[in-house]
């Protein structure tokens, strides 16, 4: 371990880690005539603004959604993959309600929303070496 690389630095490439999937429970799952796309484009994603504000920022093409893709991992979990997020901002997630997206339990998708903060997933660092 003499040897071993500092995380904290700059080159060994984790102070720009960038993990941007979101795992989400499927209480349920879906039911075998739902897809994972089907559900997918009941999902929006949106950057909040920082300064407070109740909408969301616009992205380039001036949509308000960042683009993600989504995959079930098993039956029970939906994996979100969204190359737009940055750590350190906010973030809303909103589902709408869609009686034609059923889970497991044949139940139609109900009306959710959240809002979060995209954390660093780098090791935490104190003058450039990682600290316990």
């Amino acid at each position: 371990m003499l040897n071993a690389p500092n995380p904290c630095t700059p080159s060994h490439g984790s102070v720009t880690r960038s993990y941007r999937r979101l795992d989400t429970w499927l209480a349920h799952g879906l039911s075998p005539d739902t897809t994972p796309d089907q559900l997918a484009a009941n999902i929006f994603f949106c950057e909040v603004d920082p300064n407070g504000a109740p909408h969301c920022i616009k992205q380039p093409d001036g949509s308000t959604s960042l683009p993600f893709t989504a995959a079930l991992q098993g039956p029970g979990v939906l994996r979100l993959s969204v190359p737009g997020l940055q750590e350190g901002r906010k973030y809303r997630v909103r589902v709408q309600a869609n009686a034609g997206v059923k889970d497991g339990y044949g139940q139609g998708l109900q009306v959710s929303r959240e809002q979060y903060l995209h954390s660093s997933v780098a090791p935490p660092c104190r003058h450039g070496r990682p600290f316990a």
